[in-house]
């Protein structure tokens, strides 16, 4: 991992508070005075009434205390996987893959080797974030795609993800101490045109592929149709859809948000949408359980399972902390993501017990230690994939009880 120089000092890149204290320290001593990049974002009463290339039903914001328009959504879009599925004993199939940056190489080599072992599933429906955003497309689109995967995760360096930005160009950007244009260079390699028609083919079939991102102006996350998007034949659609992948794995102040034009029959707006793990770690079971129960009450049952994949530690690791203050201000994050992440899989597996969805969970080994290493270090990445991939292989790698939770099933609706 490249790191950042400051006064002397030498900053690991990958940890957001060092983001913002190096970002601090940049505003204090160059940029005090200076006039910000104009922009035009979308105004507030008509956030969620714009269209991004006009398409419609393509995304929804995920607002918490109105949830009507997000359930109508999913309800609109999963149709036809609802009547697929009522009365029969067939089970609906959903993969949740969680953020996680250089820990992705641990999802990519379960897939690879949950692929060897035969028992893989054509998944229904697939839902990312942040760097379960980024291999969604190839989970989504099944084991033809596993050297893609693995390419990306093992392939691949620090160098393939960011260039650090001089002090020129964060004065005259002012967005992010990093440019992503390499991430955005290696998703128009491997999330190619031809990757994209094909999710779009399956899209018509009925399968379903859910990114997220969070939508700065509001802050709020918008869940993205992809393979609506894909399907839709629009000339700029392909752009679009590798725009959003990046956009939810582009860490803010590290990366530049991925800005996303609006255009009206009056005016020219721009969207600002960063990494859709700043507010879920994993989303789309709960939606899925709250129509699932409408379908049961409504007379229609319906059999569901559900795979989600956490790409980093389930366990918090012990790590001493330095007593310096870069130090323990990175673990006071490491500890935050952690707590958030844990808080998003137990809710959701609470959800699913008590839905009766049968729900299976997985994430680095606690016992995995490599020692210090680099974000997006290619050996740490080879490493993680063979865990991954031995995982899979020997379908060692599912968990279907939480700690202390064993008793849920009576909760069950």
């Amino acid at each position: 991992m490249k790191n950042l120089h400051l006064q002397g000092r030498q900053f690991p890149l990958c940890r957001s508070v060092l983001f913002f204290i190096c970002s601090v320290g940049i505003l204090v001593l160059f940029l005090q005075g200076c006039a910000a990049p104009k922009r035009n974002p979308v105004p507030e009463n008509m956030v969620t009434r714009v269209r991004p290339l006009q398409m419609e039903k393509i995304r929804v914001f995920v607002d918490p205390w109105n949830k009507k328009d997000m359930e109508a959504f999913f309800t609109s879009s999963l149709t036809p996987l609802l009547k697929k599925y009522a009365h029969t004993d067939a089970t609906l199939t959903m993969l949740a893959l969680s953020g996680g940056g250089d820990g992705g190489a641990f999802g990519a080599g379960l897939l690879n080797g949950w692929s060897t072992e035969g028992s893989r599933p054509q998944f229904d429906i697939v839902t990312g974030i942040s760097t379960g955003a980024l291999m969604s497309p190839f989970a989504f689109l099944g084991s033809a795609y596993d050297d893609s995967l693995r390419a990306v995760y093992t392939e691949i360096s620090a160098d393939n993800i960011y260039s650090i930005r001089s002090i020129r160009e964060m004065i005259s950007s002012r967005d992010a101490l990093a440019d992503s244009m390499p991430l955005a260079h290696l998703l128009t390699t491997y999330v190619d045109d031809q990757a994209i028609q094909h999710i779009g083919m399956e899209h018509q079939k009925g399968r379903r592929l859910f990114i997220g991102t969070t939508h700065l102006d509001s802050g709020q996350m918008i869940v993205w149709d992809m393979g609506a998007i894909a399907l839709s034949g629009h000339p700029e659609a392909p752009e679009l859809f590798r725009n959003i992948l990046l956009a939810s794995a582009s860490i803010p102040i590290a990366f530049p948000p991925v800005y996303i034009q609006i255009n009206t029959d009056t005016a020219h707006y721009d969207e600002m949408h960063v990494d859709g793990g700043l507010i879920n770690q994993v989303f789309g079971i709960e939606t899925l359980a709250n129509i699932l129960v409408k379908q049961r009450q409504s007379g229609q049952p319906i059999n569901a399972q559900v795979f989600l994949i956490r790409n980093s530690a389930i366990k918090p690791k012990w790590e001493p902390a330095p007593r310096e203050l870069v130090g323990i201000a990175n673990r006071t994050v490491d500890i935050m993501i952690n707590s958030q992440s844990l808080g998003d899989i137990f809710r959701n597996y609470v959800i699913a017990k008590m839905t009766g969805i049968s729900f299976y969970y997985t994430g680095i080994p606690a016992d995995f230690q490599t020692g210090q290493h680099d974000a997006f270090d290619t050996d740490y990445m080879n490493t993680l994939f063979d865990v991954g991939y031995q995982a899979g292989k020997t379908g060692s790698a599912w968990e279907s009880q939480l700690p202390g939770l064993e008793d849920l099933d009576s909760l069950k609706q």
